[in-house]
């Protein structure tokens, strides 16, 4: 059954599965029913920590064992993908990814709940990546702002721990650029 993740419309049994399950630790777990009880402490005796419910018996769900083998092979699972990188960008930046633009954009980097890196890390990260310096990253508890291009935004998502990137509006990303001046 369809479901939303960051405004993207996601269908488990149709979505292509780019990311190697041993490089994430993040999927969507879908199943035929409601979890019972027991069914939902026997995902967690697998390591299965519920993080949000997203739509009729879809979760996102943190896992870090290297497969998804055991968790598949449940009766009650219809459905288990690590999460695609391409559905944590949401999707008014989507066409710019795709016509491989190099235009730059303000971004809201958010991590995941239950993510193993701070967002200091990640930031350190993502400058790697898109080449910003600490001055042009903003931080916050849970998140990262900067100006990214086309290019930067798929590796960035790439980064297992970020749960969403969304496009800032011009008038919050004019007040971060003053923010970070003023420091």
């Amino acid at each position: 059954m369809p479901f939303s993740f960051n405004g993207n419309q996601v269908e488990l049994d149709t979505a292509i599965n780019f990311a190697d399950e041993a490089d994430s630790n993040f999927i969507f777990l879908e199943t035929h029913e409601p979890l019972t009880n027991s069914q939902e402490a026997e995902l967690q005796n697998y390591g299965v920590k519920f993080l949000e419910y997203l739509s009729d018996n879809t979760w996102l769900c943190k896992y870090e064992p290297a497969d998804l083998v055991i968790i598949r092979g449940q009766a009650y699972v219809a459905n288990a993908a690590v999460v695609d990188p391409r559905f944590k960008i949401h999707p008014p930046l989507m066409p710019y990814v795709r016509r491989g633009s190099q235009e730059k954009h303000t971004v809201d980097i958010t991590l995941h709940q239950e993510a193993i890196m701070s967002a200091e890390e990640v930031a350190a990260s993502i400058r790697k990546l898109s080449g910003a310096s600490a001055e042009e990253v903003g931080l916050r508890r849970n998140s990262v702002r900067l100006e990214v291009d086309q290019e930067a935004l798929l590796k960035i998502a790439k980064i297992d721990d970020v749960a969403s990137i969304e496009r800032v509006r011009e008038m919050e990303a004019q007040e971060t650029a003053q923010e970070i001046e003023s420091y």
